[in-house]
């Protein structure tokens, strides 16, 4: 059995948008509704509404540069995850 922590991460996150949001649609919906005048979360969702999943890894990866994150802590922080 191999342990793959994407697939369990990726479960975890299909559930937490089941159960607060009732579909990526209404997350969607949610998302753009609160980003307001905020530049890159408005990017960010665009990006995700294209497919562009190669930019919207590096918006990713400069945004957890900049506030010094990483995947790991944030699994640990709202996951539950190690």
């Amino acid at each position: 059995m191999n342990f793959n922590p994407n697939t369990i991460m990726k479960q975890r996150i299909q559930q937490m948008i089941s159960q607060r949001f009732g579909s990526v649609d209404n997350m969607m919906n949610d998302m753009s509704k609160f980003a307001g005048n905020n530049p890159t979360l408005k990017n960010a969702l665009d990006l995700y509404k294209h497919g562009d999943t190669e930019q919207l890894h590096q918006v990713q990866q400069n945004i957890f540069k900049e506030k010094n994150f990483s995947p790991e802590g944030i699994l640990e922080k709202f996951l539950g995850m190690k």
